[in-house]
C-alpha cells in the first residue's frame, strides 16, 4: 500500500495543477434573472487567447477550468449582448452572476458580441473594446467616441468625460504624439483606461486616458488623413491638416512612425478702451466684420517615431523620437485715436520653434506580484521671436531669442501584497533651465530642479475598491535675482462603492501642480495692442490645485457630479502701470488664491444598437481673491453629441450642440467669453471599410452673445478689450477623409491549437 499513496499524492497534485484556476456561476437574462443555458463562456488571457470554453448548463450554470490565471471571461448567447468580464474586478470567482441583456427583434440577426464592458477599480474606469465596438470605425478616435460619456470635439478633436475636460490621451502609458494616437488602427486596441487623478507618471493632469493595444497583434497598418476646414462666408479663414501614419509589429519588434504638416489662417476683429488717469486716453473702435484688423497664418510639421523590442516575454525597451516646427506671423493694422489724436499703429509679428523630444523606457513584469518600469525623456526647445512695431513716422523692431532645457526621470515599482491590496511606489526628477535674450542685450535665465517621491495603495473588497497615497513635491527654482524653494506634500484619496449594478458613488480628494512654461517665466515684452505690453515673470511659482470631487452613477446612464477645487497659489493675469516713458500698461502673471465649484449631471445612452446620445450639462461658481479683493464669475455649459448608424448601414449621421457662456473673474475685474457649436456631419465607408469619408457643416444659431470682452479696472487706469466672437461669420464647413491599409492578426491558442483572427 506505501507504493501507492505517493501515487495517489501525484495525481491530486495533477489534478490541481491542469486546472489550477476555476470559475463557476450562472448566466441569466438581465431583466428576468431566468437562467440561460447553451450560453458559451470562453476564458481570455492577456493577449486575448482563449485559455478554455464552457458551455452553460440548463438553469444557466456553468463552471470553466484553466491551468492558466486568464485575464477576463467573454459570455455570448443568442438574442443577447455579450458581456467581456475582468477577472481582477470580480470579488469571488465562485457564484458568479452574469447578466445579459437581450436584442430587440430588429437586432437579433448577425449579431455577436457587441457591448463594451465598462469596470471601475478605484480611480481607474476600464472599457473592453469589442468586435461590435469597432464596427464603421477606422481611427482611435472613433472609438472613443462611442464610449459612453465621452464627447469628441467635431472640429478640435479634444476628448472630455464630465468635469474632466481636454482629456490627455496616451498610448500603453507612454506619451505619442496625437497624429500617431488619433490614428491607431482599432483592431490593435485591446481596452482603455479612463483614469482620474493618477498618483503616478500623468499626476499633473487631472485625467488620462490609456489606451491599451494587445500584446499579440502582428501586422502593418498605414494610415492616410486630410482634413479640410473652411469658413464658407465673410472673411476666409481656413485650417488644413494632412498626416500619414505607420504601425508595424511583427514577433517581438514593434514600430510607428507618424507625420503631420497644418496650415491655417485666422482673421480677427477687436477694439478696446484705455483710459490711464490724468496721463492719456487710447480709443480703439471694433473694426468692420468684412474688414478685419487683425490676420494671421500658421504651418506646423511634426514627425513622431518610436521602436519597442519585447526583450523576454516579461521585459519590453520602448524608445521613440519627436521632432515638430511651427511658424506663426500675424499682421495687425488698426487706428486709434490717443488723447484726441487719431493714428494708425501697424505692428508684424512672427515666431519660430523646434521642438526636440527623445525618450527610452522600460517595462519589465518580474512576477504576477511584482514589476517595474522606467522612464527618462530629454527635450530642447527654442523659440524666436520677431515684432516690428510701425506708428506714424515712428519705427522699433524686438526680437527675443529662448530655448529650453529638460530632462525628467521616473521609476515605478508595483506589489500585489494579496488578492485585494497592492502598492505602487515612485520617484520622479524634472531639471529646466530657460534662457532668454532679446536685441537690446537684456537676459533672463531660470533653472529648477524638481523631486516627487510618491507612495500609493489600491485595494478592492467585494464592492469597495479604492486607492489612498501622497506625494512629496519640492521644488527649488532660480533665476538671475532670486531663489524660491516650495516643500508641498500631496495626499490623494479615492473610495468607489457599486453595491448594485445601477448605483455607483465615488469620493475623491487629490491635488495636481502646474509649472509655468518659458512664455510666464520670462520678462520680455510684446506689444498686443495700443498702449498694451504683455510678459512673463520670472518670481512665478509652480501653482497647486486642490480637488474634492464626487460622483454619483444611476441606472448606468446617469452621472451626477459636485466638483470643489481651491488653490492658493493659481496663477492668472494682472495689469499695471509701464515704467516707460510713453504712459502704457503692461500684463503679466501673478500667483492669486482661486475658488471653482462644478454641478454637472452626464447622460449616456444607447438606444437601440443604432442611436447612441451623450448630454453634459453643468453649472459653475468661481471666486479670486488678490490683495484684499475677491471678484466672482461663472459658467453656463451645455453639450450633446447624438450619433445613428443609419439602419446599421455604413453611414452614420452625427450633430453636436455646445454651448458655454463665461463669465471669470480676473484679479482686476471680469473677462467674459462665449463660445456655440451645432455641427451636423455624415460619415461614409467605402472600400472594404478602408476609406471613409465626412463631411460636416456648422450652422449659426446666435443663442449666445457675439462679443467677447475684457473689462479692467483700477485706482490708476480702465482698460476694456472687446472682440467679435463670430470672426466674420459661423457657416463653416468640414471635410475629413481618411484612407487606410490594414493587414494584421492575432494568434489565438487554446490547447494544442491554434487561431488566427485577420482583418485587412
Amino acid at each position: 500500500m506505501k507504493p501507492i499513496i505517493p501515487l495517489i499524492l501525484v495525481a491530486a497534485y495533477s489534478s490541481v495543477a491542469i486546472h489550477a484556476y476555476r470559475i463557476s456561476g450562472k448566466v441569466t437574462d438581465g431583466y428576468t434573472n431566468v437562467g440561460l443555458p447553451y450560453s458559451t463562456i470562453k476564458a481570455i488571457s492577456k493577449t486575448d487567447s482563449v485559455l478554455a470554453v464552457a458551455q452553460s448548463g440548463a438553469e444557466g450554470e456553468f463552471c470553466i477550468e484553466s491551468d492558466m490565471k486568464p485575464d477576463s471571461v467573454a459570455v455570448e448567447c443568442a438574442g443577447y449582448i455579450g458581456s467581456i468580464l475582468s477577472v481582477d474586478s470580480l470579488a469571488s470567482l465562485k457564484e458568479v452572476v452574469i447578466r445579459l441583456e437581450p436584442y430587440s427583434s430588429v437586432e437579433l440577426e448577425g449579431i455577436t458580441v457587441s457591448a463594451s464592458t465598462v469596470t471601475t477599480k478605484g480611480n481607474v474606469q476600464t472599457f473592453i473594446i469589442t468586435d461590435q465596438m469597432r464596427r464603421n470605425t477606422i481611427n482611435a478616435m472613433d472609438l472613443i467616441n462611442k464610449l459612453p460619456g465621452f464627447i469628441v470635439d467635431p472640429i478640435s478633436e479634444s476628448v472630455s468625460a464630465g468635469s474632466a475636460t481636454d482629456i490627455k490621451i496616451i498610448v500603453d502609458g507612454q506619451e505619442v504624439s496625437q497624429s500617431y494616437y488619433r490614428s491607431i488602427n482599432p483592431a490593435r486596441i485591446k481596452s482603455m483606461e479612463f483614469i482620474r487623478n493618477s498618483s503616478g507618471r500623468y499626476s499633473q493632469y487631472p485625467a488620462i486616458l490609456n489606451i491599451v493595444l494587445k500584446k499579440g497583434y502582428e501586422g502593418i497598418d498605414i494610415n492616410l488623413n486630410g482634413r479640410y476646414f473652411q469658413f464658407l462666408s465673410g472673411v476666409p479663414t481656413d485650417n488644413e491638416t494632412l498626416s500619414a501614419n505607420l504601425a508595424s509589429s511583427y514577433r517581438r519588434w514593434n514600430y510607428f512612425i507618424s507625420g503631420e504638416f497644418t496650415r491655417g489662417t485666422s482673421t480677427s476683429n477687436t477694439g478696446s478702451d484705455l483710459d490711464i488717469f490724468g496721463k492719456t486716453t487710447v480709443t480703439r473702435p471694433i473694426s468692420p466684420v468684412d474688414d478685419p484688423d487683425k490676420d494671421g497664418n500658421r504651418r506646423k510639421w511634426l514627425g513622431n517615431a518610436g521602436v519597442s523590442v519585447r526583450l523576454t516575454p516579461r521585459q519590453t525597451l520602448t524608445a521613440q523620437f519627436l521632432y515638430d516646427h511651427a511658424d506663426n506671423h500675424t499682421r495687425e493694422s488698426s487706428q486709434s485715436i490717443i488723447s484726441g489724436e487719431s493714428g494708425i499703429t501697424d505692428i508684424d509679428s512672427r515666431y519660430e520653434t523646434n521642438n526636440y523630444v527623445a525618450g527610452i523606457s522600460y517595462r519589465n513584469s518580474v512576477s504576477k506580484r511584482f514589476s517595474l518600469s522606467a522612464d527618462v525623456t530629454y527635450n530642447w526647445y527654442d523659440i524666436r521671436q520677431w515684432q516690428d512695431i510701425r506708428k506714424g513716422g515712428d519705427y522699433g523692431m524686438t526680437s527675443v531669442d529662448g530655448d529650453k532645457d529638460y530632462m525628467n526621470g521616473y521609476a515605478e515599482a508595483y506589489f500585489k501584497l494579496n488578492k485585494s491590496l497592492s502598492l505602487n511606489v515612485s520617484y520622479e526628477y524634472t531639471h529646466r533651465n530657460y534662457n532668454t535674450v532679446n536685441n537690446h542685450g537684456s537676459a533672463v535665465a531660470y533653472m529648477e530642479n524638481r523631486h516627487r517621491p510618491v507612495v500609493d495603495f489600491r485595494f478592492s473588497h467585494g464592492s469597495f475598491s479604492g486607492n489612498v497615497g501622497v506625494s512629496y513635491l519640492d521644488i527649488l527654482a532660480r533665476n538671475d535675482e532670486t531663489s524660491s524653494h516650495q516643500q508641498t506634500f500631496l495626499p490623494r484619496v479615492n473610495l468607489h462603492w457599486e453595491p448594485m449594478r445601477n448605483l455607483a458613488l465615488s469620493v475623491e480628494y487629490y491635488s495636481s501642480t502646474f509649472y509655468p512654461n518659458l512664455d510666464r517665466l520670462s520678462a520680455q515684452r510684446w506689444l498686443v495692442s495700443d498702449r498694451v505690453w504683455q510678459s512673463g515673470n520670472p518670481d512665478l511659482e509652480a501653482s497647486t490645485m486642490n480637488y474634492l470631487e464626487t460622483r454619483l452613477k444611476l441606472w448606468r446612464n446617469f452621472t451626477l457630479t459636485y466638483m470643489f477645487r481651491h488653490s492658493s497659489n493659481d496663477v492668472a493675469t494682472s495689469f499695471a502701470l509701464s515704467d516707460t516713458a510713453e504712459p502704457s500698461i503692461v500684463g503679466s502673471y501673478i500667483n492669486t488664491r482661486f475658488i471653482h465649484q462644478y454641478a454637472g449631471l452626464l447622460f449616456s445612452k444607447e438606444l437601440s444598437g443604432e442611436v447612441d446620445i451623450d448630454v453634459n450639462t453643468n453649472c459653475q461658481w468661481y471666486s479670486r481673491k488678490t490683495d484684499g479683493t475677491v471678484n466672482h464669475g461663472r459658467t453656463f455649459y451645455f453639450d450633446v453629441s447624438a450619433n445613428w448608424n443609419i439602419f446599421k448601414s455604413d453611414y452614420i449621421l452625427s450633430a453636436n450642440l455646445f454651448l458655454r457662456d463665461d463669465r471669470m473673474p480676473l484679479p482686476q475685474g471680469v473677462e467674459k467669453t462665449h463660445w456655440e457649436t451645432c455641427f451636423l456631419s455624415c460619415s461614409k465607408m467605402f472600400l472594404n471599410n478602408r476609406l471613409k469619408v465626412n463631411v460636416g457643416v456648422n450652422l449659426p444659431l446666435h443663442l449666445l452673445p457675439h462679443v467677447d470682452r475684457t473689462s479692467i479696472i483700477t485706482p490708476d487706469f480702465r482698460y476694456e478689450r472687446s472682440e467679435d466672437f463670430w470672426k466674420g461669420t459661423s457657416w463653416k464647413a468640414l471635410v475629413n477623409i481618411q484612407y487606410v491599409f490594414s493587414k494584421g492578426r492575432t494568434p489565438r491558442k487554446s490547447g494544442s491549437m491554434t487561431f488566427e483572427s485577420e482583418k485587412d
